[in-house]
Order: C-alpha cells, then structure tokens, then sequence
C-alpha cells in the first residue's frame, strides 16, 4: 500500500475535526467539500460573517485574556480579535472543538502562527 493510501486510510479510521477558517475562498471550499465527501475528516467552515457570530468568540476572548493579558488592553479588544476566522480556528483547536485548523490561503502567514502561538501555544 503506498503512503498517501495509508494516510488516508488513518484519517478516515479518526474522522477529525478540521477547521477550515478561509470559507470564502473557493479553493477551501472546494477542499471542505472533498475532505467531507472522501471522508477524511469533519469540517468546520468558517466565514467572516460566522466567525463574527460563532458561539465560541466569547470563550475565545476569555482565552485571549488569560494567555495574553500583557498584549491585550480589554475584554472589547479580545472579542475583536477572537472574532477573526483564524483567531477563532486556532481557539476552537485550544478549546478542544476542533482537532486542528487550517488557514493562509487569504491570511498572512504572520497571523495564522500569531493566532495559533497566542491560543494554542507550543508542543
């Protein structure tokens, strides 16, 4: 069996939960669509708007105060922030919804690795 097969064959054995936060563009809806359709994993798309609305901002905004409280003036600058897509993946990931996240095909690579520094942290 070659490499990619038995990766695949992993992936589908886990079903992970894998946040796309790019929802707007189409080539990462289109990867959702085939991940989900290949089942490879569970994805959670996000959108701007959704990231503005998702239930979690307010716990993500927590986080963000107690990880970062010397870079973070007040609870209205944390809600901002976690309301980014890819400060809201990385926070699903720290918060245990989501296995892992995904994000830099729009983003600046700078702001996915600060996004998953702040939130996640290092191994």
């Amino acid at each position: 069996m070659r490499f990619r097969a038995r990766l695949q064959d992993r992936a589908r054995d886990r079903v992970a939960r894998l946040v796309l936060a790019e929802g707007e563009d189409t080539r990462v809806r289109e990867a959702a669509a085939q991940l989900e359709g290949d089942g490879l994993a569970r994805v959670i798309l996000v959108t701007r708007d959704e990231a503005a609305r998702h239930e979690a901002v307010p716990r993500i905004a927590d986080l963000l105060l107690t990880r970062r409280n010397d870079r973070i003036a007040d609870r209205q600058e944390a809600l901002r922030i976690a309301m980014q897509p890819a400060w809201l993946a990385a926070g699903l990931v720290a918060l245990g919804e989501a296995d892992a996240a995904v994000a830099g095909a729009v983003v600046p690579t700078a702001e996915v690795v600060r996004a998953a520094l702040w939130l996640v942290g290092t191994a």
